[in-house]
């Protein structure tokens, strides 16, 4: 998601930095490819969007031996 790297450059890999990440993900998305349904609301599928981000992030730094700063 190119919203979700942009909001990555020149940033300290931190907390505060992949919660931004994550939430600029939503940036790169249609809307309506989020439409609730009658399994999950829309909402819940835009939450686990920033989750997942969040976790793919934070492993990729992971396994690059980067650690996340606690900010």
């Amino acid at each position: 998601f190119p919203p979700a790297e942009d909001a990555l450059v020149d940033e300290r890999l931190g907390e505060d930095a992949i919660d931004t990440a994550a939430a600029a993900a939503m940036d790169g998305v249609d809307e309506s490819a989020l439409m609730g349904d009658h399994h999950v609301s829309a909402e819940y599928r835009e939450e686990l969007l920033r989750a997942y981000t969040a976790r793919a992030l934070t492993e990729a730094a992971d396994r690059a031996g980067r650690t996340v700063v606690v900010d």
